[in-house]
């Protein structure tokens, strides 16, 4: 079994500048593939887990493309999930600034788009709720990741638990039985 993805960690305040700039439909616009500036991008890991296993199986049954790509040093990386982070607010050049809180609540609704791909909010787990930080997910897996995470069952009303029982399929695991 491998170690697990390495994944995009962008700011928030970033997207939403990039869509002002370029438009909601372009999104972010990513660097040239396989540059440093590419690379740098790429600060978060998935961890082999449960999650991964069959976000994997779902990628190449839905999107039928690979998963994943290596670099020289076979650090595996994919664009299926990107970890957002909540820190900073965008302060236009000319206007009012606009509080995380706000970023959060656009984002959560509308999703954003990278290079063409549409993500929505995907998983938080109860450590990430606290460093501001959610995963999305690519739009077109969201369904059938969704479904299988929640085995059937649904909320209770407790929405901050609910978050946590679905993000520990997220957990690093050694292997499977």
């Amino acid at each position: 079994m491998h170690k697990g993805y390495r994944i995009i960690s962008i700011e928030a305040a970033d997207i939403y500048r990039s869509e002002q700039e370029y438009g909601v439909a372009v999104g972010y616009k990513m660097p040239e593939f396989k540059s440093d500036a590419y690379f740098r991008l790429f600060r978060n890991n998935l961890d082999c887990s449960l999650d991964l296993i069959v976000l994997e199986e779902a990628y190449k049954r839905i999107c039928r493309k690979k998963f994943a790509f290596a670099d020289e040093h076979s650090n595996l990386y994919t664009l299926a999930v990107i970890n957002v982070k909540f820190n900073y607010t965008y302060k236009p050049d000319d206007g009012n600034p606009i509080q995380t809180k706000k970023l959060r609540e656009y984002f959560y609704t509308n999703g954003f788009n990278i290079d063409g791909v549409h993500y929505v909010r995907y998983k938080r787990s109860a450590g990430s709720s606290r460093e501001g930080k959610c995963l999305f997910i690519d739009d077109r897996l969201y369904k059938a990741m969704t479904k299988w995470s929640e085995c059937g069952l649904k909320s209770n009303g407790d929405l901050a638990s609910w978050e946590s029982y679905k993000a520990l399929s997220l957990s690093s695991i050694k292997d499977t039985i």
